[in-house]
């Protein structure tokens, strides 16, 4: 009886740590799972030397340009071919004079397994917070993951501080 207890409960304590948390629905949700310690995620912090919009408008015109793209892939996959396209969409809007804000969500077509519901726009990935924190200084605050978009964090850091970046590979 006692063996049986202990397995039960050894095997609820490895379903429970196998649960996934269910996907963020708005950009606040990811920013709030991040900051709680979700997995596989980081965030960054960098004071820019610079007014909050030179910073803006700095980073603008590459959020449009560089990740507001589409990629699609194509792979063998036994003896048949697999398409896939992913989807991304950035937002980027001011809050306020000394605030504004980053938002990027990508749809993946076929949707993979899972019960999750995707927000309008798609999954949220990246989020990043813009402040003014002085009259020449701006802080920038990103969130996401820590695996595959390390390229982002740096372009957008670049970006704020209006180095000409290129694009990532998304």
């Amino acid at each position: 009886m006692f063996s049986k207890l202990i397995t039960l409960a050894t095997v609820g304590l490895l379903l429970a740590a196998c649960t996934i948390p269910p996907a963020p629905q708005n950009r606040q949700e990811l920013i709030t799972a991040i900051e709680k310690g979700a997995t596989f995620t980081q965030h960054e912090t960098h004071i820019i030397k610079r007014p909050i919009n030179q910073v803006y408008n700095s980073l603008r015109p590459k959020v449009r340009k560089c990740l507001a793209v589409k990629i699609t892939s194509t792979m063998q996959q036994g003896y048949g071919i697999h398409t896939s396209t992913s989807i991304y969409r950035p937002s980027m809007r001011k809050v306020s004079k000394s605030r504004a804000e980053i938002s990027l969500q990508v749809e993946h077509i076929p949707r993979g397994i899972g019960g999750d519901t995707m927000p309008k726009g798609g999954y949220f990935i990246i989020a990043s917070d813009i402040e003014a924190v002085a009259k020449n200084r701006t802080k920038i605050t990103t969130y996401g993951p820590s695996v595959g978009h390390d390229d982002l964090f740096v372009a957008l850091k670049n970006w704020a501080q209006g180095k000409n970046t290129p694009c990532p590979d998304m």
